[in-house]
């Protein structure tokens, strides 16, 4: 007498499809060892609970991550989309600005007022230009308000120009200024005021 074959259940093939979509659609970053034990999870325990849940935590987090960082594509120094001074003055954008490697000098004709907590982050000294065209400093840190601290990555800061203190950043009293692989070159102040490159009431 042969044996009966038998058939998984429908909630075993339910399980199943769902199993196959989560490997088939779904990548677990190596790097996160908590999303990677959610995954294994799944996969021994064939749990539907625990697979809906890993997805929608996987989804959560990556939208976060998207969230919490912005690029600036838009060489034009204007309020237009992709910009940087759009992206530092508009208060909704995210806190990190990266400078895509696309955009290799940005150029300024009035400084940018920086009022709140943020990172930009260029592609290199060699690679990333923020030029003030011998007409305007770069960055005024100024907030009224709570201390801010402002950092910027790998880029030049160049040809910084005002008749005041602080030929390319003026800190405000409060603030925090952090520089990380930045080159501070051919900017000036008028003959009778201080901070050629930069000047600080604050901390750098």
């Amino acid at each position: 007498m042969k044996p009966v074959p038998t058939h998984p259940t429908a909630s075993e093939q339910h399980r199943s499809m769902l199993l196959d979509l989560f490997l088939n659609n779904f990548s677990i970053p190596a790097k996160n060892p908590i999303l990677t034990l959610s995954y294994v999870k799944v996969a021994c325990q064939h749990s539907t609970y625990r697979m809906i849940t890993s997805i929608v935590l996987m989804l959560v987090l990556s939208s976060a991550s998207m969230a919490t960082s912005t690029t600036v594509t838009n060489p034009e120094d204007n309020m237009d989309p992709g910009t940087l001074r759009a992206a530092l003055i508009d208060p909704t954008t995210p806190d990190t600005i990266f400078i895509d490697s696309n955009v290799d000098t940005i150029k300024l004709s009035e400084q940018i007022a920086v009022d709140r907590d943020v990172v930009i982050i260029g592609n290199g000294g060699q690679s990333t230009f923020i030029d003030g065209q011998n007409m305007t400093r770069h960055f005024f840190i100024r907030s009224n308000e709570n201390p801010i601290k402002v950092e910027i990555h790998h880029l030049t800061l160049t040809r910084g120009v005002v008749n005041g203190e602080g030929g390319s950043i003026f800190i405000n009293p409060n603030h925090e200024l952090a520089l990380k692989g930045v080159t501070v070159s051919d900017n000036s102040v008028a003959a009778d005021k201080r901070g050629g490159a930069i000047y600080f009431e604050g901390t750098l």
